[in-house]
């Protein structure tokens, strides 16, 4: 059973169809297009666990996961506890799943924390940051796709913005923590445990798109990262140590990372037992050659490990996602001829002509998302930092 229907389900399902599984897909949208690649849809909300739990045993499901859905991890690993299937502690998945418990966890076991705040309304919020220096980020303790995060430059910004970041809280809990100027750019990536033992780690490049609405939805993704390789080993161990202390088993990880510019410490921002939006799992084969997506559904059935190949180093991928900085309706996209010939692996359009799309907001307002091969890192950068140039998406109003 994977809860959700997003069109990021299809990788997951595909490599359970090549293991044999019959796939139920599970949540209250009938019309999601997951549901159209699944073997069966059930109309049951993802956040209502006993709802799910009572569907998942009545079909008797072998394994249940909730890929690229962040509102249905926890309930995901409720359901395992109860069927006694494959998960990891649904406590640990609750800690990972909650930006205010994720902090406390990491402050009280020795990892580093830049300055954070929880709030339940503005004068809360208001008072708890009243010293600190700005600028901030203030956003909802369990949203996904870079809804409601706002940065604050003065105490003027916090009523809109606390408003802003409430209205996409379903706990009604807000974080404020300081805001950290990355060096190079963050990382936003996938990685898996397998029983416990941190078996694969990627880093990205993760950009963001200035003119865009919210500049905090990252747009582009590119691999190798820029994050400093002494860097990228302090979060390798560290991860370990964290999945340790959790008693996390086989599970996929959505890794958000950075490295303060000013100070050089490196920094968790999130670590979310699930796979990424944004497709960045398959970036991640695309780039190394390992298929964790596969190892992932293996593990949530109950099945033996499968061996995973050395990953590739000599790759320089990079991934767009497909947006309009403006409201209208959907026209075309466009890659400049030579980008397409010699770079373009794939374009995956998802709105068709004439459709209302949306200026990009969260995650949630794209389009497509396109990946490119590169012969060198300094071609990858210099693509990218020009992708305005050679990548159009066209509306007719």
């Amino acid at each position: 059973m994977l809860l959700g229907g997003s069109r990021f389900l299809k990788p997951v399902i595909d490599s359970a169809h090549d293991l044999g599984y019959h796939v139920v897909t599970c949540d209250y949208l009938p019309n999601n297009s997951g549901h159209k690649l699944s073997d069966e849809y059930c109309n049951v909300s993802v956040i209502d666990r006993d709802a799910v739990l009572y569907a998942a045993n009545k079909l008797g499901v072998q394994g249940i996961m909730s890929f690229a859905t962040d509102p249905g991890v926890v309930t995901a690993a409720y359901v395992a506890e109860k069927l006694s299937l494959p998960t990891s502690p649904l406590k640990s998945v609750e800690i990972l799943q909650s930006k205010d418990r994720f902090r406390y966890f990491l402050l009280d076991n020795g990892f580093r924390v830049p300055f954070f705040c929880v709030a339940s309304t503005v004068r809360d919020a208001q008072f708890s940051v009243a010293d600190q220096p700005y600028p901030m980020i203030i956003k909802p303790v369990d949203s996904a796709g870079s809804k409601g995060v706002v940065r604050l430059d003065s105490a003027v910004d916090i009523p809109p913005a606390f408003a802003r970041a409430l209205s996409q809280s379903r706990t009604g809990k807000v974080i404020i923590e300081q805001f950290l100027s990355p060096l190079n750019s963050p990382s936003d990536a996938d990685s898996l445990s397998i029983d416990g033992r941190l078996v694969f780690t990627s880093f990205t490049g993760q950009l963001f798109d200035r003119k865009a609405p919210n500049p905090f939805a990252p747009c582009v993704y590119t691999v190798p990262s820029e994050i400093p390789h002494v860097a990228q080993t302090h979060f390798v161990s560290e991860l370990q140590r964290m999945i340790h202390l959790l008693d996390m088993k086989s599970t996929l990880y959505n890794v958000e990372t950075r490295v303060d510019n000013a100070t050089k410490i490196p920094y968790f921002m999130e670590v979310s037992p699930r796979g990424g939006g944004n497709r960045l799992s398959e970036m991640a084969r695309l780039a190394s050659g390992v298929d964790i997506i596969r190892a992932a559904v293996r593990a949530a059935v109950g099945l033996p490990p499968e061996a995973l190949p050395t990953p590739a180093t000599d790759s320089y991928i990079a991934e767009v996602v497909l947006h309009s900085n403006r409201d209208g309706r959907f026209d075309s996209v466009l890659v400049d001829p030579l980008i397409a010939d010699n770079n373009l692996i794939e374009l995956d359009v998802w709105s068709q002509p004439g459709d209302s799309i949306n200026a990009f907001s969260s995650a949630a307002d794209a389009i497509g998302t396109a990946f490119f091969r590169f012969g060198s890192r300094d071609e990858m950068l210099d693509a990218v930092g020009a992708v305005d140039q050679w990548l159009h998406v066209n509306l007719t109003d």
